[in-house]
């Protein structure tokens, strides 16, 4: 571009009043080329994007729709073009240049996957883990700082047309468009991962941001940009069960599908002839081993298909709309033979049952489990109900308004899971949760682990201060058993203590204490 013709450009934007008036009113980046592609007018806020990716925000060109500085690079920056019609003087086509910005909400990424005219696309949920306790002693407004920080990490290390939102707490979710081997998308992964992950400065010390990344393709992951989400949110609750920081990819659709054809007859025959069995697993008082509770847990052993897995058979439920059936034969079979146990002088104080999101969503619930109760003539108290982490009841309002009918009710509400999430203190200050269950993965190595030790402080006092019951699970060995006495912890639940066992063994130890 020759000076010559810049200033030409200038000179014809100069008495264009309708690109100025554009330009005027516009708070977004925008700006004004000329016919031969010269950028001869620009607002503020496109003058500072640009300074910030370019050395000088002169001289800048738009070639293909693309723009490049002075030196010919290509600027990471996606263009809007509007063609303008100049009049007689104008000398040609002169465009509007609007920026499109790559932070969006949730419902433009699906818009933007949903227009992709590329072939494939991943999508990325990246999350702040918790560590050492640091993000429950700041304030929000540090937090924010760090979220701020990694939001301008995200966008310079993600390629041309990919576009991110923040999600809720200390999550992003990136929209990444182009087709990816498994190894390929595992390598750029590590790199984006590696790159966030450096050092920042907080209140002017150092600190190392620690991130989980769940991953999902498109097509192998799903069509649709809504099974692609609920892919990559699945990968990540994988990677938070890593003690460390972590990347895991979607199991690919078709498995899915192929135990979703393999098994959702079966369950239902299950169900329909009660197939299922329960097993209950004892909380204990870790210091003298003394049965307080117990939580119910499900299995199915098929005639042909042999044991399955609950995590199989309950994501087919759900697929398939079983889950509320299921839902409500555990609670009637439950309901109907802990009643003795709950009565014993010494026996159960509350049986803790798992209640699945779709459950939660399912307005039918609360009826299910008011019958239930009278008919067995068991109170509210004596029952708990866990719920995930992960689950998103703080933007789902149904969700949240049955948790504090459930509340009002009587029922204990658990967060179960704790600790593969990163905001769990703060959502249960903000919801009624009456119990939190850790999870194992925070006390893998508690022994000699400083930053679970310093994680699991921050449980204790809740369990002091407010009165609310703390259960750490996976306790296999003495040594956790010890240390989580020391650290002030008080229920346990885990093989240590006693595996997952039929209710005539557990009618049998409750009569023998």
């Amino acid at each position: 571009m020759s000076p010559m013709r810049s200033l030409e450009g200038i000179r014809q934007a100069a008495q264009h009043p309708l690109a100025l008036a554009l330009l005027d009113r516009l708070e977004r980046p925008a700006a004004i080329s000329d016919a031969q592609g010269c950028l001869v007018a620009m607002n503020a806020a496109f003058r500072a994007q640009a300074s910030t990716l370019s050395s000088s925000h002169q001289n800048l060109t738009l070639v293909q729709g693309n723009l490049h500085d002075a030196q010919g690079r290509l600027l990471p920056m996606l263009v809007m073009l509007t063609r303008l019609d100049p009049g007689e003087e104008g000398g040609g086509d002169w465009h509007l240049l609007e920026l499109v910005s790559r932070s969006v909400t949730l419902a433009t990424l699906a818009e933007r996957f949903a227009q992709l005219t590329t072939a494939g696309a991943t999508l990325l949920q990246v999350e702040l883990r918790e560590q050492g306790g640091l993000l429950n002693r700041l304030g929000l407004e540090q937090i924010e700082s760090i979220m701020n920080a990694l939001e301008r990490r995200l966008l310079a290390c993600l390629p041309e047309g990919s576009s991110i939102c923040r999600s809720r707490g200390e999550r992003f979710i990136a929209l990444v468009p182009g087709e990816r081997t498994n190894a390929g998308l595992h390598e750029q992964a590590r790199g984006w991962q590696k790159a966030l992950s450096l050092p920042l400065l907080l209140m002017d010390r150092p600190v190392t941001p620690v991130l989980s990344i769940g991953l999902s393709r498109s097509p192998q992951d799903g069509a649709r940009f809504e099974l692609l989400l609920d892919s990559a949110n699945r990968a990540l609750i994988s990677a938070h069960r890593q003690p460390k920081a972590s990347i895991c990819v979607a199991a690919p659709l078709e498995r899915e599908q192929r135990q979703l054809r393999l098994l959702a007859r079966p369950l239902a025959i299950a169900l329909d002839q009660e197939r299922l069995r329960l097993l209950y697993q004892p909380i204990v008082a870790m210091a003298d081993q003394r049965i307080e509770g117990v939580e119910v847990l499900c299995r199915w052993e098929d005639p042909i298909l042999g044991s399955v897995s609950p995590s199989d058979f309950i994501a087919v439920a759900e697929a398939t709309e079983q889950i509320n059936l299921l839902g409500s034969w555990l609670i009637d079979t439950v309901f109907a033979q802990v009643g003795p146990w709950l009565s014993m002088p010494q026996g159960l104080q509350y049986v803790s049952l798992n209640l699945s999101p779709l459950q939660l969503h399912h307005e039918g619930l609360i009826r299910v489990l008011r019958d239930g109760l009278e008919r067995h003539g068991l109170n509210p108290g004596q029952i708990m109900l866990e719920l995930t982490e992960d689950q998103n009841f703080d933007h789902n309002s149904g969700a949240r308004e049955r948790l504090l009918a459930l509340d009002h009710l009587g029922f204990t509400l658990a967060m179960d899971d704790y600790g593969t999430g990163y905001s769990g203190l703060q959502r249960l200050h903000s919801l009624p949760f009456g119990a939190v269950k850790v999870d194992r993965c925070l006390i893998d190595a508690i022994e000699t682990d400083r930053l679970q030790q310093a994680m699991l402080l921050g449980v204790v006092h809740l369990q002091n201060s407010v009165g609310m019951r703390v259960v750490i699970e996976g306790v296999e060995r003495l040594e956790q058993r010890q240390t989580l006495l020391n650290l002030g912890c008080r229920l346990g639940q885990g093989f240590l203590f006693s595996k997952p066992i039929q209710a005539e063994q557990l009618d049998q130890l409750l009569k023998a204490a």
